[in-house]
């Protein structure tokens, strides 16, 4: 039976490398049980590539980029004025 590779236990530093992320979120992320571990036979934390990816991907959060950019709140002076004041 071959797992695939994104099932594979893989060492805290090898998720690191592979999703270019610091090795000290994940570790912290491993202590605050915030992503699973699995701790075989010594002390060292290992985790599936799948389940960091789907954590990552379930907090990524949207942004309405049509009200935050396309209409600034009173950022651009209006249009013939000069610096901000009506002539």
């Amino acid at each position: 039976m071959e797992l695939r590779e994104s099932e594979k236990l893989i060492t805290l530093k090898q998720a690191s490398e592979a999703l270019g992320l610091p090795l000290f979120k994940f570790y912290r992320a491993a202590k605050a049980g915030q992503i699973p571990t699995y701790t075989l036979f010594n002390s060292r934390k290992y985790v599936k590539l799948r389940e960091i990816s789907e954590i990552i991907e379930k907090s990524r959060t949207s942004v309405d980029i049509s009200a935050s950019l396309w209409n600034p709140p009173d950022l651009w002076p209006a249009a013939g004025s000069v610096d901000g004041q009506l002539s």
